[in-house]
């Protein structure tokens, strides 16, 4: 894009960030996101933030990472410590993801969604009785989650998606198309990822 004279936007420099989390490529997601501001003039948002989370927990470094959120003015966001859970528990880190656990209910304590998210988490743990603990909190308190949705328009109409929804009307074709694509993309995955790491951004 710089070699073509176009400058990033916020929303491109998000997306390299998120690549760079996927793709392994944590120093060069760390690199481009101290220097946004500097570089780009782009002012680093919560969802920058909340990538940098995810990249941090990713890496193995999920105690940097909740001292990046301390650390950052977005410390009081219920968004970063639910990435922070998310990636530290992917990575294994049960007393990370318990202690960011704690700090979320303290800013969210009525979000069912939050209880949700950390009874899964001690279930992956094997913390069943912690996990039920919770469960059983979140019903005394008669709480209950909504269903998340994604919807697109098209054409003046609102198409609605749940979580392995079935009831739109195109589902069967939808599902379709999505195997196809997932099939292509393994097929088409750029064979030297590594390249990727010699880029001046």
């Amino acid at each position: 894009m710089r070699k073509r004279g176009f400058i990033p936007d916020e929303v491109t420099v998000l997306s390299i960030l998120q690549a760079c989390s996927y793709s392994g490529l944590f120093e060069v997601g760390i690199h481009l996101f101290r220097n946004m501001e500097s570089k780009f003039k782009i002012k680093p948002a919560i969802e920058h933030y909340s990538c940098m989370v995810d990249l941090l927990g990713r890496s193995g470094s999920s105690s940097k990472a909740m001292e990046f959120i301390k650390e950052s003015a977005f410390s009081e966001s219920p968004l970063l410590w639910r990435t922070l859970i998310n990636t530290s528990n992917q990575q294994g880190d049960v007393n990370i993801s318990t202690l960011a656990s704690k700090y979320l209910l303290d800013l969210v304590p009525d979000d069912a969604g939050s209880y949700i998210l950390i009874s899964n988490m001690y279930t992956r743990g094997g913390m069943f009785s912690d996990a039920a603990k919770v469960r059983t909190l979140m019903n005394n308190r008669r709480m209950k989650k909504d269903a998340g949705c994604s919807w697109v328009e098209i054409e003046n109409k609102v198409h609605r998606f749940f979580a392995s929804g079935k009831d739109h009307q195109e589902s069967m074709e939808i599902y379709k198309k999505l195997d196809e694509l997932s099939c292509l993309m393994k097929e088409k995955s750029h064979p030297d990822i590594a390249y990727l790491q010699t880029w001046d951004i």
